[in-house]
């Protein structure tokens, strides 16, 4: 009931963005239809649970490349022992902030979320990254906000946890800023309302057809410059099976 799509294309050899998918199982709780109002009921059932990450290291280089390898590492491994995008968020800096505090990587930006399959619920938390979006079907868009410094910069730090929920046919949009802020040659920016455009024509295609319409445009909006940021983006559609 899920469908996947990413592409990321490095500005150098050696790229800091990086992302990965979790997928998990265990308990959890699915929403019933209210047989009173104002009263919410839940069943317990046993969850399929998808995690996903994304990130962005400040720099470019063996050195971005390295503490992206790390960090990919990391955050996919702690990611199997926590259902709290918050709390995996706030581990994840105080490792990292041991590793790069005396290093030249001042710090990096990260998105991690965890979609319910079942119930379509989606929590997240995000360190300083550029905020991924919801698109309905019906082609609005909903930017998912929420507070929380870059990690590495400094230790004990906390992220604020939201969730949202989807519907079958709505889709996650996630990217790193080398998308947002590709330019022209005139200098000009893509920016976030073209991005959210592009995203929003193609929202009927399948998402591996839609990210390669993206990535078209956006080589047509550069007029093939070179690009001076790593460009990642992930669209994940939830479309789940009919009990």
């Amino acid at each position: 009931g899920i469908h996947i799509a990413s592409r990321c294309i490095p500005a150098q050899n050696l790229g800091g963005d990086f992302y990965a998918y979790l997928e998990r199982h265990g308990d959890g709780f699915l929403k019933k239809s209210a047989t009173q109002t104002g009263v919410v009921e839940y069943l317990g059932r046993n969850e399929t649970m998808l995690g996903v990450i994304i990130g962005d290291v400040a720099g470019h280089g063996v050195s971005s490349a390295l503490v992206m390898a790390l960090s990919n590492g990391l955050m996919t491994e702690m990611g199997k022992n926590t259902r709290l995008p918050g709390q995996l968020l706030t581990q994840s800096n105080e490792r990292i902030y041991h590793y790069i505090h005396t290093s030249n990587i001042r710090y990096l930006t990260a998105f991690y979320g965890i979609l319910s399959v079942e119930s379509g619920v989606f929590r997240y938390a995000k360190a300083g990254h550029v905020c991924p979006y919801v698109l309905r079907q019906d082609g609005s868009i909903e930017v998912l906000e929420s507070e929380g410094i870059f990690l590495g910069m400094y230790p004990q730090e906390s992220y604020e946890e939201k969730h949202c929920e989807l519907a079958p046919g709505d889709r996650l949009v996630l990217f790193t800023d080398g998308v947002t802020e590709l330019r022209n040659p005139q200098g000009e920016m893509l920016g976030e309302e073209r991005l959210k455009a592009l995203v929003a024509q193609y929202r009927f295609l399948p998402v591996a057809e839609a990210i390669e319409k993206v990535f078209r445009s956006l080589q047509e909006f550069s007029r093939d410059a070179p690009a001076r940021d790593d460009q990642t983006l992930v669209i994940i559609e939830y479309r789940p099976e009919t009990p």
